[in-house]
This record gives structure tokens, C-alpha cells and sequence, in this order.
């Protein structure tokens, strides 16, 4: 199988659900949520602009475009996010940072690069709500990726998650880590090749946006093996 470059947002969508994964490459459906607002926020927000909220409005709307849904979805992620006084200890080296790795075909738009109170370099990435304690698995997973693609810039082999409810969570990245992202390229190019995975019920699927058609495709023998 020859493979075909994966965003690290394609790995974020698998550790979600296989198959939403599955349906997110066909359809790459764009629709806006909160954390796509808070994202905004955040880069005004670090970026020093005065009337930073200001700006975050304007870059969603380009970014998105200007409806009552997205005027709405905007002025709930406003009331939602918290800027921690801990991001005060970072200095932002840059932000959007397009990543490229070609030997493992891995490519991604990386939230931030920090500097440390000790001068290190860091990624950073933002997330939506923190669990009580550590971070999500799919989280973990993503900066995993995002220290891989780092690793001819600078030695990577930790970095943050920040939750927009306002939890800044450090994370060490382990072999293990790196060594589910390098399966997850390997998934996500045989997802590109037409490979449908088994359907699994569960809890996710009743708000799921890929729930109609989800139901309505079923499964390959093919697919109990991915």
C-alpha cells in the first residue's frame, strides 16, 4: 500500500471514532463548533491585539462565515472560554505553525510553540472541555504527532494541552504514544483506500453528524481486520 500524507487532524478524528474518521475524509464537512471559536480567541488573545475579541470575530467569520448560527456559535464560545493567568509564563514564539514530516508522510497545523520559563521550546495545543485529571487520549495522541513533526526543529518529547474551560495540563510523550501515531497514519491510509471499519454503538453516535448515512453503510469483511 503506498501512503499518502495524513493530517494530524485525520489522527485526532480516528482516536474519536474510526468511522467518523471514514466519513470525515469523504465528506470533509467544515461545519464551525465552539472549539473552532475558542481557537480564534485564543490566537487574538496571545497575539496582543488590542480589541482582541474584536478580531477573533472577524477572523471566525472569514474563516467561516457570517450567519445567525455562526453569530451565535461565536458569542457562546466568548462566554465559555477562560484565558489562565498560567499562559502568562509562555512566551509565544509563534502560532499555526504548518508542519511536514515526508518520511512518515505526516502533515499538520500545529496551535502554538511556546518558550518556557527554563528557554525550551514547546508545542502547544488547544483543546475544548479537561477531563478531572491528565488529559483525553485522543489529545495525548495529537501532541504526540505534533512532537514527531517537531523533532527536526528542536528535542521534543513533551508538551501542553490547553483546555479553553481555562486547564493548562503538561504531557510526557512516551514511545508508546509515538507509536500509536505511527499506526494511526498507517489506518487512516487504508480509510483512504476504501477500507470501512465496523460499525460500534455507542454513546457518541446520537449527536454524531455522519449518524444517518453511519446507519445507513454497512460493513465489509474486510473491515473487522483494520
Amino acid at each position: 500500500m503506498k501512503l499518502e500524507f495524513v493530517r494530524v487532524s485525520d489522527i485526532s478524528a480516528l482516536m474519536f471514532c474510526q468511522r467518523y474518521c471514514y466519513f470525515n475524509l469523504i465528506y470533509r464537512d467544515v461545519q464551525p463548533v465552539e472549539i473552532n471559536a475558542m481557537r480564534e480567541i485564543y490566537f487574538s488573545r496571545r497575539a496582543g491585539i488590542n480589541n482582541w475579541t474584536e478580531w477573533a470575530k472577524k477572523r471566525f467569520f472569514v474563516l467561516y462565515g457570517k450567519s445567525e448560527s455562526t453569530i451565535d456559535l461565536f458569542e457562546r464560545a466568548k462566554k465559555e472560554f477562560v484565558y489562565s493567568e498560567e499562559l502568562y509564563k509562555f512566551k509565544s514564539i509563534e502560532t499555526e505553525v504548518n508542519l511536514k514530516r515526508e518520511d512518515i508522510m505526516l502533515t499538520g497545523l500545529l496551535d502554538e510553540i511556546v518558550e518556557v520559563p527554563e528557554k525550551l521550546k514547546k508545542p502547544l495545543i488547544l483543546s475544548y472541555k479537561a477531563p478531572e485529571d491528565g488529559v483525553w487520549y485522543r489529545d495525548r495522541i495529537r501532541l504526540a504527532a505534533f512532537c514527531i513533526l517537531l523533532e527536526d526543529l528542536f528535542k521534543c518529547g513533551d508538551g501542553f494541552v490547553y483546555y479553553c474551560s481555562g486547564e493548562l495540563r503538561g504531557v510526557e510523550i512516551s514511545r508508546k504514544d509515538k507509536h500509536a501515531v505511527i499506526k494511526a497514519i498507517e489506518r487512516v491510509n487504508k480509510l483512504k483506500k476504501g477500507f470501512l471499519p465496523e460499525k460500534l454503538e455507542s454513546k457518541k453516535c446520537k449527536n454524531c453528524k455522519y449518524r444517518s448515512v453511519c446507519e445507513e453503510k454497512g460493513e465489509t469483511f474486510a473491515s473487522k481486520f483494520l
